[in-house]
């Protein structure tokens, strides 16, 4: 590939991990990387029971949890793309790339568009947490080739 190219940055995002990749042309090094796991509630937190003689009644809370790991999400994508200018403040890319889940892709575009708004950033869909270096050099490629 032409070195027009590099160094080049890219993201694997999903809904707690972020990490950061500078792409030259013989070589991939990890930047940074961010980790944020979601706090985890049982099935039964919120819910109580009571008894009466010959009944059993039970309540409890709305079940919010769908709520908390949205905002947790936001959250996490909002950290991604600070810690994203924070990188780009201190290093020249000639191109970015995020790989993101389908489901997150409208939020990162959402919080890019705000951030990056003079800048071209490309987003692959896939969850990509745990791809390799040649995967993810193979899917760098990709993004770089005319489609």
């Amino acid at each position: 590939m032409p070195s027009e190219h590099y160094p080049s940055l890219f993201i694997v995002l999903n809904g707690d991990k972020a990490l950061f990749y500078q792409i030259n042309e013989a070589s991939i090094d990890s930047l940074d990387s961010m980790n944020e796991p979601m706090d985890t509630f049982s099935d039964k937190e919120g819910f109580f029971a009571s008894s009466a003689p010959g009944h059993a009644m039970g309540g409890g809370a709305p079940d919010d949890s769908n709520e908390q790991d949205h905002e947790h999400t936001k959250k996490h994508i909002r950290h991604s793309v600070e810690r994203l200018k924070d990188i780009c403040s201190s290093h020249t890319f000639q191109h970015i790339t995020f790989t993101v889940p389908t489901q997150l892709k409208q939020t990162v575009q959402h919080e890019l568009s705000n951030t990056f708004s003079d800048r071209e950033i490309h987003i692959i869909d896939g969850n990509y947490g745990h791809a390799h270096q040649d995967q993810i050099r193979e899917l760098f490629l990709k993004s770089i080739r005319p489609q």
